[in-house]
């Protein structure tokens, strides 16, 4: 087991390991679905009719430019495709059965057969380019994959939780023996503070990182193992990883999902078993959280910033929601310009120089390779004393 040591200015404190003991199940009232703009889809392709039934585990979407890309039912019954989202209205609770694998199965299987499978029961959509929003092409291949075992992000829930449940860990390895048949090199990492998750996982994890957020983030982690990884390799969460070990053994979509629930009505953090595909107002209604209150869908960073009272459900990528007062407008006008204080470069856990390339943007030069080690953890925008929206402009200078 390698040591990496991650030495940057957070102000974020250190994510303490088992923080959380509350631990519960919410049961959902209304019917489950996913938001549209939620889902990596381009071209929405319904891969069954408006009205019919489906399972549990029926592919009901796909996308036209990327056939491989396939969303699942979470729920079975009356599918019903509206202008902004889908929803399942539950007539029964029936699973689609789906192949199921062995250990030894999957390691008689080819590169191929595993993608194939993958992209059927509707997971490749969880693996992701490093540093990107892309999902990988299933005739690409990666340099390595990157799993980073907790998420040190704010308001996210512990992986040693996930590692309680029953099978977790025999599912973990099962979907390493199917990843390991799309990349030989697959690198575990594991904060220094997770002495317990340490001994239960040790013979899968290839590194122990030691420091703050974003210091276990995927490509923070690719960063310091070889600075060349970026948009290289390939990176998912741990708790899809344990998911897909589940629907390999099982042949069934696993719809339940580990969130953490956070926010001044929730009376205290805590972690929920929910179904994927849940109406946000099911959770405001368990805590009777006023419609005008805000919500962010992922990370307190990272995450999706929804309006109060707008419909959302908890899609495939979610496994955080925070609930926040109403609040002003944010305004990013008028920010004074950069004073050349460093704080960003500081603060980035991947040694840009964040100033330099914001200077650049703002003069038109281009930016040659410089943005591919940004992970968009947002500290560097956290830390301007010129409120200059650097997460958003380096998201679009990318993307241009």
């Amino acid at each position: 087991m390698k040591k990496i040591e991650v030495q940057h200015y957070s102000f974020l404190e250190k994510k303490p390991v088992s923080r959380l003991t509350h631990i519960g199940t919410l049961h959902p009232k209304n019917p489950l679905g996913f938001t549209l703009n939620t889902l990596a889809l381009k071209n929405p392709l319904p891969l069954v009719e408006n009205g019919s039934m489906v399972k549990i585990g029926t592919p009901i979407l796909s996308d036209a430019q990327f056939p491989f890309i396939r969303y699942l039912a979470p729920d079975s019954g009356k599918i019903l495709f509206e202008e902004t989202r889908v929803v399942i209205e539950r007539i029964n609770h029936t699973y689609l059965d789906h192949q199921t694998f062995k250990n030894s199965e999957l390691k008689k299987s080819s590169k191929k057969e595993v993608c194939q499978h993958l992209i059927q029961i509707g997971f490749w959509h969880y693996l992701r380019v490093l540093n990107t929003s892309n999902i990988p092409h299933p005739e690409s291949t990666p340099s390595a994959i990157y799993i980073s075992l907790e998420n040190d992000e704010p308001e996210m829930p512990s992986a040693d939780l996930l590692f309680k449940e029953k099978d977790a860990v025999s599912d973990f390895e099962l979907a390493l023996s199917a990843l390991e048949k799309i990349s030989p090199i697959i690198h575990v990492s594991i904060p220094t503070n997770a002495i317990n998750l340490k001994l239960k996982l040790r013979k899968f994890i290839t590194h122990e990182i030691e420091g703050d957020y974003p210091a276990n983030q995927p490509g923070v982690f690719a960063y310091y193992v070889n600075k060349n990884e970026s948009k290289k390799a390939w990176t998912l969460s741990a708790q899809d990883v344990i998911r897909m070990g589940a629907f390999l053994r099982t042949g069934h979509y696993p719809v339940e999902k580990l969130i953490q629930l956070s926010g001044i009505q929730t009376k205290g953090n805590g972690c929920f078993w929910i179904k994927e595909g849940t109406d946000i107002k099911d959770l405001r209604d368990s805590f009777n959280i006023p419609e005008d209150h805000e919500v962010t869908l992922g990370g307190l960073i990272s995450g999706t910033y929804i309006q109060g009272g707008h419909p959302a459900h908890v899609g495939p990528y979610h496994s955080s929601l925070s609930f926040i007062e109403p609040c002003l407008p944010y305004l990013p006008e008028p920010m004074i310009d950069c004073i050349g204080c460093g704080q960003c470069a500081i603060s980035c856990a991947v040694e840009l120089q964040p100033q330099f390339i914001y200077k650049k943007i703002m003069a038109s030069k281009p930016i040659s390779q410089e943005l591919d080690p940004c992970i968009f953890c947002g500290l560097c925008t956290l830390v301007c004393p010129s409120h200059i929206p650097l997460q958003t402009l380096f998201k679009k200078a990318q993307h241009s």
